[in-house]
């Protein structure tokens, strides 16, 4: 992978995926658990964490990040309100 890539990232009930993505190449496709039960802080910090790992990985490809992408599920109401 050269040049610019993008992280996304697919957060889940129970595991969050994510991969850094570029132009022609998706690269290793990581996981970690959510780990909900723990608390919502809890999360974020492992969360960031799994983006740093990817800031690395971009790092040692010599690959720009331009944005992280993150798919989230939510349940829609009748009137649009996602929950």
């Amino acid at each position: 992978m050269s040049g610019e890539a993008v992280i996304g990232i697919d957060l889940g009930g129970t595991n969050c995926r994510g991969a850094l993505v570029g132009a022609d190449q998706v690269g290793e496709v990581r996981r970690m658990s959510t780990r909900i039960d723990e608390g919502c802080d809890a999360f974020l910090l492992r969360l960031i964490d799994f983006c740093r790992g990817f800031l690395a990985q971009a790092r040692e490809q010599g690959v720009a990040v331009r944005a992280v992408g993150m798919g989230v599920p939510g349940v829609i109401a009748a009137d649009g309100t996602v929950t």
